[in-house]
């Protein structure tokens, strides 16, 4: 089935924000989670998604590369899109804190243990990734934009993945597949493949009838 991948392309295409009011999108990595006390929010924005509107998404999900090592703490993080068309990176705490979010989101509740430079998958958030598609002003080549915020994790529970500052192939990775799903194509094929062989079998039933009716013609000329 079809896939997109992408990255973000440039350094403020990822960031992250840290209350009370600090903002940064140049940094080797990018932080959610909280410490301190202070709640911490990322941004990842991927420029030129080459999915049509309105397409079918089957599934979507984020690939960090752990920057350092997380260990012994419970984070709880949920996933968004940012509800536009044409998603732009932001470049404050106050235009991160006011950027429009899709109704759909996931959970990502997890007490996994982060190494230093692994990979490791988010949870799919197709759902969300459908909203912006289905968009009226939504068009193939537009940007978008996914945010991880913190709900609630431990104190001192962050993970903080590679950045686009870091290395354009180890920063957060979108990957999202589209088009029809395998088990409605079977479905189809299920449905109208008895007509079919009923049209065919029927067909040839007829095409035998002409030919012995065209043979007894003959002899009894």
């Amino acid at each position: 089935m079809p896939t997109f991948t992408g990255r973000p392309a440039v350094s403020g295409d990822d960031g992250y924000s840290t209350a009370p009011a600090t903002f940064d999108n140049n940094d080797d990595y990018t932080v959610v989670g909280q410490a301190g006390g202070a709640v911490s929010h990322s941004f990842f924005r991927v420029p030129s998604v080459n999915i049509a509107k309105g397409e079918n998404i089957i599934s979507a999900k984020l690939t960090f590369k752990a920057f350092n090592a997380q260990t012994g703490t419970t984070t709880y993080f949920n996933i968004y899109m940012n509800d536009h068309d044409d998603a732009v990176a932001p470049t404050s705490f106050a235009e991160l804190a006011a950027l429009d979010l899709t109704t759909a989101f996931s959970a990502w509740d997890s007490e996994e243990v982060w190494v230093e430079n692994s990979t490791y998958d988010s949870p799919g958030f197709a759902d969300a990734v459908q909203e912006v598609v289905d968009r009226p002003g939504w068009a193939s080549g537009n940007a978008m934009m996914v945010l991880v915020k913190d709900d609630g994790s431990d104190n001192n529970a962050i993970r903080a993945p590679d950045s686009q500052d870091l290395g354009e192939t180890t920063a957060v990775l979108l990957t999202i597949e589209y088009g029809l799903v395998p088990t409605i194509i079977s479905t189809v094929l299920t449905l109208f493949a008895p007509s079919v062989e009923t049209y065919d079998t029927r067909f040839k039933l007829r095409a035998r009838k002409r030919d012995t009716a065209l043979t007894t013609r003959v002899r009894n000329e």
